[in-house]
């Protein structure tokens, strides 16, 4: 039986105090001033405008919202950038095609002036980014500009982009006095690596977090109950869920009873964001909330370290295509899962694997437990009782001594690979690859690393200075 909140909260009162005065100092440098809200709706809204006038220009019928964190005032203070969302939608009546071209169309010559990336989710999208000065300094605003279907029953969505209008009205009639505990959560997120929906992170999506905070009231309220979790969990805010996957954690989308908003938070991330709960409500620090500081090894030093640790390094260097990092980053998971699985079978035992990404690079790394074999290994055949199995075995072992241990036959042959070098040189293509990764490494568009080639690289050092 589960402890009520009060009786939790009956070994945490000498803590409250300094948990709330944890949370004033942190949202006092991370939560947007009442200026910074103003100026981002100000910048959305001129955005709006020229979007709206274009549009008329081509005598489009559509609307335009500010949705997400910056609609809502639950982002984090970030320096001198700020993130905007905006969505314009259009009516069910035309279809895809017709939003993918003239939504582009309309977004490019409304945003002449401004630095424009197309971007891929569903569909197409632009991010818009632009210099400006404020109060004599230079601040970027990006603004990720989304053309959607103007649905009106969320459960009956054209894309999945249709949601987040309805998302935006749920989050924002009940989000209200709640953002500072939104903030935290999202800067603790954040801090544990843990924090975004992508296929890289696998972790919380900010309406993820608002709907959590609605659901618990506020940030320690939230990790008070984490901290007993034990998967696999399901809330459903509303009591209209019809989802039936298991993850590890399903939380309802209270516009959509189809979808679990946690599907992409993964069972490890999971087990982390417990496990940390735990830990602050342990002994509460503004340090959960601080970047640490990462002080990059050099060449010396991480070629030492691997040395001590009498292990060995390989890595595979990928030249990628301009792919959309939620197409590619999972083919390079499934082609690291894949060849670590090809290593194993031929006995390189792995300690680590990692993947370092960047847009147009990835660089798969293994730290090998076990790297150097004997040239000769043994291969057990069937057992001596089983006649017609024997013959054969005997007949493709012909020219290989045979001898029987343990009442089955055992032949000693060479070895196919002696290291992980040779297997890949030999053998990469026949291990388990995403698609597009199989015809990079097809194109040759790869080659492989060496400890001190993988370490002259001065991002790699950084990359693996913050893992070890």
């Amino acid at each position: 039986m589960r402890r009520s909140k009060s009786s939790k909260w009956n070994n945490l009162l000498s803590k409250k105090d300094l948990i709330n005065k944890i949370k004033e100092d942190v949202l006092s440098e991370i939560k947007p001033s009442e200026e910074d809200i103003i100026l981002v709706r100000r910048i959305a809204e001129d955005v709006k405008e020229r979007i709206l006038e274009k549009a008329k220009d081509l005598n489009l019928n559509i609307s335009v919202i500010l949705v997400g964190s910056a609609a809502r005032n639950t982002w984090i203070l970030n320096g001198k950038r700020r993130d905007i969302d905006l969505f314009i939608l259009f009516p069910t009546t035309v279809d895809e095609k017709f939003i993918e071209e003239k939504g582009i169309d309309l977004i490019e010559r409304a945003m002449e002036g401004w630095v424009l990336e197309q971007r891929y989710a569903e569909h197409p999208y632009v991010r818009a980014s632009i210099d400006k000065e404020v109060d004599g300094e230079k601040m970027r605003f990006d603004i990720d500009i989304v053309p959607c279907f103007d649905v009106k029953d969320p459960s009956h969505i054209i894309s999945a982009v249709d949601r987040t209008p309805h998302h935006n009205i749920y989050v924002m009639k009940r989000i209200n006095g709640k953002e500072g505990e939104v903030i935290l959560l999202k800067k603790f997120l954040e801090l544990l690596g843990i924090y975004g929906s992508d296929n890289k992170t696998k972790g919380f999506s900010g309406y993820l977090c608002e709907l959590l905070i609605i659901k618990y009231g506020s940030f320690e309220d939230l990790l008070l109950d984490a901290a007993d979790w034990r998967p696999p969990l399901y809330i459903d805010l509303e009591g209209i869920g019809c989802y039936d996957k298991k993850d590890p954690l399903v939380f309802i989308d209270p516009v959509d009873p189809n979808r679990n908003v946690a599907a992409a938070l993964s069972y490890n991330n999971l087990c982390i964001f417990i496990d940390a709960s735990r830990e602050f409500l342990k002994n509460p620090s503004k340090s959960y909330f601080k970047m640490r500081e990462i002080v990059v090894k050099t060449y010396e030093e991480l070629k030492n370290f691997f040395i001590n640790r009498e292990t060995y390094i390989l890595a595979i260097n990928l030249r990628l295509p301009d792919f959309a990092e939620d197409i590619i980053y999972p083919q390079l998971e499934r082609s690291k899962d894949g060849i670590k699985r090809g290593f194993e079978d031929n006995a390189f035992k792995i300690l680590n694997s990692y993947i370092y990404y960047t847009r147009n690079e990835a660089i798969i790394i293994f730290e090998f437990e076990v790297w150097k074999l004997p040239k000769i290994t043994k291969h057990f055949g069937p057992n001596v009782f089983d006649k017609d199995a024997a013959d054969r075995f005997k007949e493709i072992n012909k020219d290989y001594k045979i001898f029987i241990k343990d009442c089955r036959y055992v032949v000693e042959r060479e070895r196919k690979f002696s290291s992980p070098k040779d297997f890949l040189e030999k053998n990469i293509l026949k291990c388990a690859l995403g698609k597009d990764i199989r015809h990079i490494i097809e194109d040759k568009e790869y080659h492989l690393l060496g400890i001190e080639e993988l370490l002259s690289k001065n991002y790699i050092r950084q990359f693996l200075s913050e893992i070890y």
